[in-house]
């Protein structure tokens, strides 16, 4: 996600202020055409007295949409959606509809295959943060030789809920991320659990980076 974060960064213009960029990065959403379903096929051509003329364009030999009509009973009869993503279905689609029914209609059908996402809805401050390179990493330890736990307290108004990110670098690992983070929620002390970290390649350093822009300090115990 931090990655897809980014290039819709680099690819569009937002605000500078975090707040305002992650409030429109939530709220944007993105239309695809999908499938159109059969039903909704026949729904529309039996409703505006259609359906007959497609009848009868496919038992018409020299009729230009014979074709496409024919594939198009076929989906209704089988119960097959077309998928209107694929160039080809959008193509046969664009052929038939505008003969036998009304340009506004066939906007209509289109309109049932839309489907829209919000791809960055679930996107959190943390993440904004980290893909603006926005970070507030500090060293715990520069030499961790085995205590189980951190104690954090963070300071000010948490105004969005995170999850704070330890990492240790030595010879063998380089920023892995380690600990049993709870996700939170407000300014205090909380206590992330260590105890399961291992130290073959020491001297071992502890990094923690919270991602939210309120101020902290951090200890082992």
């Amino acid at each position: 996600m931090i990655e897809q974060i980014k290039q819709e960064l680099n690819d569009f213009i937002y605000p500078d202020d975090d707040t305002e960029t992650l409030q429109l990065m939530r709220g944007k959403s993105v239309s695809t055409v999908g499938n159109i379903s059969a039903p909704d096929l026949l729904e529309y051509l039996t409703s505006n007295k259609k359906i007959a003329a497609i009848h009868a364009c496919a038992n018409d030999d020299s009729h230009k949409l014979q074709n496409q009509c024919r594939g198009l009973l076929i989906a209704i009869q089988s119960g097959f959606s077309i998928d209107l993503s694929k160039s080809g279905n959008s193509s046969t689609l664009n052929g038939f509809i505008p003969d036998v029914i009304s340009e506004v209609q066939a906007g209509e059908i289109v309109q049932k295959a839309t489907v829209v996402n919000y791809p960055f809805a679930g996107v959190t401050m943390q993440q904004l943060r980290l893909a603006k390179e926005k970070t507030n990493a500090t060293v715990i330890s520069d030499n961790w030789i085995g205590q189980r736990f951190i104690k954090l307290i963070v300071s000010g108004v948490v105004a969005e809920s995170f999850k704070p990110i330890v990492t240790k670098s030595n010879d063998i690992y380089e920023n892995e991320p380690v600990g049993r983070t709870a996700l939170i929620s407000k300014s205090g002390v909380h206590v992330i659990d260590i105890s399961n970290l291992s130290n073959p390649g020491a001297p071992t350093e502890l990094t923690i980076e919270i991602g939210a822009p309120n101020t902290f300090t951090v200890e082992l115990i």
